[in-house]
């Protein structure tokens, strides 16, 4: 079974108890979010909510599961940024995450001054989100990056999940902020 690890949200302003960063890394979490046909066929939906586990979110769908819902669950690319006593998640979601923040020169030598580097140029978007995690408890990611939706298959029936792995999230941003702050702890280290 898939350990289930705690994650903490954070608002984008939110101050954390800060300590020097030692590392970062690429990570994956899960986002699972619902849609439904609204009035006149155009369909609503939400993210309802972020895991370390595709398991951990299944058991979460098959819990809010209600007729003409229906659910998915997307692999989202994320950063973690290793302190010493916990890693700071920043998961920005889309087709292309992390895009608007490769021109940064980091200059921050905390979790918290990179983190605040990092979100900047998302100030007034909705789609990253950071989590609070146990330090080194999230894995390195693994690919590729995946989706996945629902079918359901009649009542008291588990839903069915089916994969797609056609178009993922293009990570080059992502792998690029990366080398960034890798080089920058490791030049002023």
């Amino acid at each position: 079974m898939t350990q289930v690890l705690p994650l903490k949200p954070l608002s984008s302003y939110e101050r954390i108890e800060d300590e020097n960063a030692v590392g970062a890394y690429l990570s994956k979490l899960f986002c699972y979010h619902t849609n439904r046909n609204a009035w006149h066929g155009n369909p609503s939906g939400e993210v309802r909510g972020f895991g370390t586990s595709f398991s951990e979110l299944t058991t979460k769908c098959e819990q809010e599961r209600t007729q003409g819902t229906t659910f998915y669950i997307d692999e989202v690319p994320a950063l973690a940024i290793l302190g010493k006593s916990h890693s700071l998640v920043i998961a920005v979601r889309g087709n292309a995450p992390f895009k608007d923040a490769t021109h940064i020169s980091f200059t921050g030598r905390s979790v918290q001054q990179i983190k605040d580097e990092i979100l900047a140029p998302f100030k007034w978007t909705y789609l990253t989100d950071q989590f609070l995690v146990p330090n080194s408890a999230l894995p390195p990611a693994t690919f590729p990056f995946n989706y996945y939706w629902a079918q359901p298959q009649g009542a008291g029936k588990r839903l069915r999940w089916y994969r797609n792995t056609t178009s993922p999230p293009d990570i080059e941003h992502a792998l690029l902020v990366l080398s960034r702050i890798c080089m920058h702890l490791n030049a002023t280290g």
